[in-house]
């Protein structure tokens, strides 16, 4: 909730895969690294990537890479 309430989105906009990814983001946070998901570490990680032509299912997460 905090990530669409963050950037605005709607659950409808997100497409099948970036509930997947923010669903494995919080369990790897919750149980491997022992801490509370935050929206801050998540966009350390990740950068939404928005199709304009989709009506639904056209907000993706894609992993931050380095320049």
């Amino acid at each position: 909730m905090e990530v669409m309430q963050s950037y605005g989105f709607h659950l409808l906009d997100f497409a099948p895969n970036a509930i997947t990814c923010v669903s494995i983001y919080a369990h790897l946070c919750e149980n491997f690294l022992r801490i509370a998901p935050n929206l801050d570490l998540f966009r350390h990680f990740f950068i939404p990537q928005i199709e304009n032509d989709a009506l639904s299912g056209s907000i993706t997460w894609i992993p931050r890479t380095r320049m």
